[in-house]
């Protein structure tokens, strides 16, 4: 019984053999728990997005001055964070703000 899974297992089976009441309140609580893991998972996917975004705001910043603040609504509909790494590198290959436009509309 040193094993957690098969103790786990084992209390599973002891609630389910208790009366309906209980075993209603058990399923609430393991609901309540994956719903928590889940949003958990999401907050930090939009936070790898949002950071993301933000890097490429610094990139287009330091790369194009006052030009880059035109950029930033394009990147604000991206949401895709494969997408938005690939942009980030591709980014340091351009040289003007009009290479950046043409590069973020092909994104969109």
């Amino acid at each position: 019984m040193s094993e957690p899974m098969i103790r786990k297992a084992l209390t599973c089976e002891q609630i389910f053999t208790k009366n309906a009441q209980e075993r209603r309140r058990y399923e609430l609580r393991e609901k309540a728990i994956m719903e928590e893991q889940t949003l958990i998972h999401g907050a930090k996917a939009e936070g790898k997005i949002e950071g993301a975004r933000e890097m490429l705001h610094t990139i287009m910043e330091m790369k194009f001055g006052d030009q880059a603040v035109a950029l930033f609504p394009l990147v604000a509909h991206l949401n895709n964070l494969d997408a938005l790494e690939r942009l980030t590198r591709q980014f340091f290959s351009v040289n003007t703000a009009e290479e950046a436009n043409e590069l973020l509309q092909k994104s969109v």
